[in-house]
Formats: C-alpha cells, sequence, structure tokens
C-alpha cells in the first residue's frame, strides 16, 4: 500500500478482526480492512474473495492486501494491524424468524439456511467447499439496485477443500507465505508499536 489508512475497530470473528475505515476510500462510502492472524491467509482470502466477487458471491476488494493504523474513537493512530486487506461493507443477514432454527439459520429449511445452502452450492461449483454456513457469515450488497446475499466469510478455515489449480496450495506456501514481515516504510515506522 502506498499509504496506511486509519481505522476503527470494529467486530471480531474467531480468525479475524474487522475495522471501519472513516471517509470515501476508493469512491466508495461503506468500506472496511478485514485484518487476519498472518499474511498468508490474508492473501489466501483476498484471492478467494476477489475471485467469487467478480461472480457477485462475496463483497468487492480494494487495494492490495497490506497493513492499516488503527484508532480510537477520534482516530488517532494507537497501533498498526495486522496484514489484510480493504472490502466493501455488507450488511449482515437477519434473524428469519423460525423459531426452530433458534437464530443461527443452520441448515434446518429456514428460508436464511435455503439461501446459504444456495450459495454454497455455487461456491462447490468454484471449487470451494464451504462448510461454515451460518448467519454470521453472510450478508447483503447492492448489485443492480438490489440486495444479492454473499458470503462475508473467505478464510481457509471456512472451507474443507479448495481447487488449488484455481486459489493456490497454502500449506505448501502457494505463494503466500505465513510470515508477518514487511520492510515498507509504513511499517518501519510503527514497529515500536506492540500488538
Amino acid at each position: 500500500m502506498s499509504s496506511i489508512y486509519i481505522g476503527t475497530y470494529n467486530a471480531s470473528g474467531s480468525s479475524n478482526s474487522f475495522y471501519i475505515v472513516p471517509g470515501n476510500r476508493f469512491g466508495k462510502k461503506r468500506i472496511g480492512f478485514k485484518e487476519f492472524e498472518n499474511i498468508g491467509k490474508a492473501k489466501f482470502a483476498y484471492k478467494v474473495q476477489s475471485i467469487l466477487a467478480e461472480r457477485d458471491l462475496a463483497p468487492k476488494v480494494y487495494g492490495e492486501v497490506g497493513r492499516i493504523s488503527y484508532g480510537g474513537a477520534n482516530c488517532s493512530p494507537i497501533g498498526l494491524s495486522g496484514y489484510g486487506y480493504f472490502t466493501e461493507i455488507a450488511r449482515l443477514v437477519g434473524d428469519c424468524g423460525d423459531e426452530e432454527c433458534g437464530g443461527e439459520c443452520y441448515d434446518t429449511g429456514c428460508s436464511n439456511s435455503t439461501e446459504f445452502l444456495n450459495i454454497v452450492s455455487m461456491l462447490e461449483h468454484y471449487g470451494l467447499t464451504y462448510t461454515d454456513y451460518h448467519r454470521a457469515n453472510f450478508g447483503y450488497v447492492r448489485r443492480n439496485k438490489r440486495d444479492v446475499m454473499v458470503v462475508i466469510d473467505v478464510g481457509m478455515e471456512s472451507f474443507d477443500d479448495w481447487d488449488t489449480d484455481i486459489y493456490g496450495d497454502y500449506y505448501s506456501d502457494g505463494g503466500y507465505g505465513s510470515g508477518n514481515t514487511c520492510n515498507c516504510s509504513e511499517c518501519r515506522r510503527y514497529a515500536n508499536i506492540e500488538r
């Protein structure tokens, strides 16, 4: 990245964190930064999400894998994130209202789980075996003036398998790498900040 943007911490999943980036970055209004455990996992998710976004199955991604500074409510920098990328922010899927699923909408036949399974089937068509389908991993984005449900968790932990010819082979490095070293001027500038 050519410059470090400031994001405000928003939420954390089991394997990554999410920062809201204020202002209009990349000409869009709702942009966030998705942070991963290491650069390899960030590059893998970036590649998967980029491919799926072209097919309206995931939010759009912007820029490249890199790091941002993060701050508090007033956006003054207090630290440097791990590796991640900018992404369109999706609106989360609401509760379907079906008492049988208890709000998780996991493989119950409710309206949400039916849509989730349709997306899972499409992901399979594109060489991804997605096994982490529950309400918190899906959202809505606007496409052609309508809401489209997309998958928002594309970290490698969400897949049992993937087509390595398309997405690479993380475990044998596949060009992803697993370290968190960077020698750019922004990272050197923030090197004294503990994570």
